[in-house]
């Protein structure tokens, strides 16, 4: 038996199926009926649309936080994976580098050796630069280490050197040619369009404890010659490239205008090529002392305010005939024109000295005589020849040697070349430990 109550929206059954009810409920309360199943409907949407949109919403959000979860997480991870693994690979082949460049492939640098320096010889131009900051138009325009009169011991080679090894005492020619330009391949490297000469404007010179050279311009030392005689080869081929400008020959009369330490190496250079008598002008008489000592025949005190003509007057009248060949070695106006006033006619005049960018000559006497008038640039194609002629004998440096100073005091050094205090001054560069140099 089917019983419910009838309230003004809805009925509410006590007993019976649904079926029931509904049959009962369409028999006698069918009014009721349109309420009813609108309620129903709208409650059955409700709840649908309800689940739907929760389920939806749920949905997304738990989507979207796993996705941003899942792309923090591998950004994170791929940052730090990348990144310890890039400091690993750097740590690793720093150390891996590192272990390869203490061996003797020595930076692979190829034909370049690497020089422990033990003596480098101080010169005037090198005072120049100190003092005056350039030599002509040569100008010291920043910081510049200074040397270019080198000897030392090979320390590390480059893979492809073989003319020397590993413990080699040898001399460094301070020459930097490029190789390839006109003059270079005609074998006169000193005049390169693009040569880097040790210790001359931008170049850096090798007063220094190491130093990376060419090694075809690294010679090894005769087992009898010093480092100081090796690093003297440096003016002693200057000299001996003067000569050969000069064309000196066995039984010419040489004049060397300046005797310093250019004047000196001239002199010595043409007593080994065979000159009959040498004379060397200077306005220091002490030099001039010095230098007769060492092979000048004749000198000449000329003083700065003497007419360069009447010193040519008493140079010919002590040689006794004009000089074949003249080498300036000064750089001044006075030993220039005194050049040119002593030299006999068809003669030739080797301008080696570098003094003001440009100087007077009285030229009508140059073209009356016909003289030759040439330049000395530094050297070319004779260290092996200067070496072998101080391992024989044949010219002897030591006998310039006057003066040495420790690296830590090349200051010292300077000065006393530049107030003249000896002959020739020498700067130790390697390392001393209890006394000793190592």
């Amino acid at each position: 038996m089917t019983s419910f109550i009838k309230t003004d929206r809805m009925l509410i059954w006590t007993s019976g199926t649904v079926e029931n009810v509904s049959k009962a409920y369409l028999g006698r309360e069918s009014v009721c009926l349109p309420v009813s199943l609108a309620g129903w409907l709208a409650g059955w949407l409700a709840g649908w649309l309800a689940g739907w949109l929760a389920g939806w919403l749920a949905g997304w959000l738990a989507g979207w936080l796993a996705g941003w979860l899942a792309g923090w997480l591998a950004g994170w991870l791929a940052g730090w994976l990348a990144g310890w693994l890039a400091g690993w690979l750097a740590g690793w082949l720093a150390g891996w580098l590192a272990g390869w460049l203490r061996k003797d492939r020595f930076l692979n640098l190829g034909l370049k050796v690497q020089i422990s320096i033990r003596s480098v010889g101080l010169c005037g131009s090198d005072v120049s630069y100190w003092q005056k900051g350039r030599i002509g138009n040569l100008v010291v325009r920043e910081p510049m280490v200074l040397g270019h009169e080198p000897s030392g011991v090979v320390t590390k080679l480059g893979a492809q050197v073989t003319n020397v090894m590993v413990g080699d005492r040898v001399a460094m020619e301070p020459n930097r040619p490029c190789g390839t330009c006109y003059y270079c391949k005609r074998g006169r490297y000193n005049i390169c369009s693009d040569l880097h000469y040790l210790a001359t404007p931008p170049q850096d010179g090798c007063i220094t404890r190491f130093f990376c050279h060419p090694a075809r311009f690294v010679y090894k030392l005769p087992d009898n010659v010093s480092f100081d005689e090796g690093a003297l080869a440096q003016p002693l081929a200057l000299g001996f490239y003067a000569c050969e400008r000069g064309g000196v020959k066995v039984g010419h009369y040489i004049l060397v205008t300046g005797a310093g330490p250019m004047g000196m190496a001239a002199v010595l250079a043409a007593k080994a090529s065979g000159a009959c008598k040498i004379c060397v002008t200077d306005i220091v008489e002490n030099r001039l002392d010095f230098i007769r000592k060492i092979g000048a025949d004749a000198t000449v005190l000329a003083p700065e305010d003497e007419d360069p003509e009447m010193t040519a007057h008493r140079v010919v009248e002590l040689m006794g005939r004009e000089p074949d060949v003249t080498i300036e070695c000064s750089g001044s106006q006075s030993g220039i024109n005194t050049a040119v006033y002593s030299t006999r006619p068809t003669g030739t005049v080797v301008q080696v000295g570098l003094g003001r960018p440009s100087s007077e000559i009285p030229l009508t006497l140059v073209t009356l005589k016909e003289l030759n008038i040439v330049g000395s640039s530094r050297f070319a194609n004779n260290y092996e020849t200067v070496l072998e002629a101080i391992s024989t004998g044949r010219v002897n440096v030591k006998q310039l040697v006057t003066h040495r100073f420790p690296l830590e005091e090349s200051l010292k050094a300077y000065a006393a070349t530049l107030n003249k205090e000896g002959v020739k001054i020498f700067v130790d560069c390697s390392r001393r430990e209890h006394g000793k140099s190592t």
